[in-house]
This record gives structure tokens, sequence and C-alpha cells, in this order.
């Protein structure tokens, strides 16, 4: 199996933690650490969302969450489950470079 990148979404850990704490956990890879929640059924991946330690100093604060998932119905996946808006990564790549920040509610 492997997971993909395909987008993103604009949220703070305390909320994910709070209402999907659940699907948490720490992940170690590469001598790197991230915080990670992800959904798994029987049938496969349906997302998995995580960032880095060093990205996500302050739980309170809003960041950009990475998506993955083995297709990009993943993004669709997280967004019946969670709810949160979500952004490609296109989307994302126009949104940093543009002076609207239009994703960030």
């Amino acid at each position: 199996m492997k997971l993909s990148h395909f987008g993103y979404c604009y949220t703070s850990l305390d909320f994910l933690k709070n209402h999907f704490g659940h699907l948490y956990k720490k992940e170690n890879e590469y001598k790197n650490q991230y915080h990670t929640f992800e959904l798994i059924t029987n049938k496969g991946y349906w997302f998995k969302v995580r960032i880095h330690f060093d990205d996500c100093k302050k739980s309170y604060k809003q960041y950009y969450f990475s998506i993955y998932g083995e297709n990009i119905s993943c993004l669709a996946l997280f967004n019946m489950h969670t709810k949160l808006t979500i952004i490609t990564i296109d989307q994302f790549i126009k949104n940093i470079s543009s002076p609207y920040k239009v994703f960030k509610k």
C-alpha cells in the first residue's frame, strides 16, 4: 500500500484532538516525529492527516495539515468525516503565493 499526498486542511491540533482524538497517534519516521490522525477500515485507508512536530509549535494555533490517501477520494472522505474545508495541492500553492489568503477562515 502506497499513500500519496493529495491536499491540506487548515485547522489546529487542539480541534483535531478534541473532535477526533480516537484517530490520533504519534508517528516516528526516519528520526522525524509527526502528529497523525488516520482512519482505516477493512476496505483500506480512508485518509491520513499529519503534521511534523516542529511545524506545530502551539497546539491552539491553526496550521496546514497534510492529507494522504490511496487516491484523490481521500479528500472527499476526509471532508465527509470531519466537515473541515480541504484544499488540493494546486490550490495550496496558489494560496501561499497569493496576497489573498482565501482558505484561512
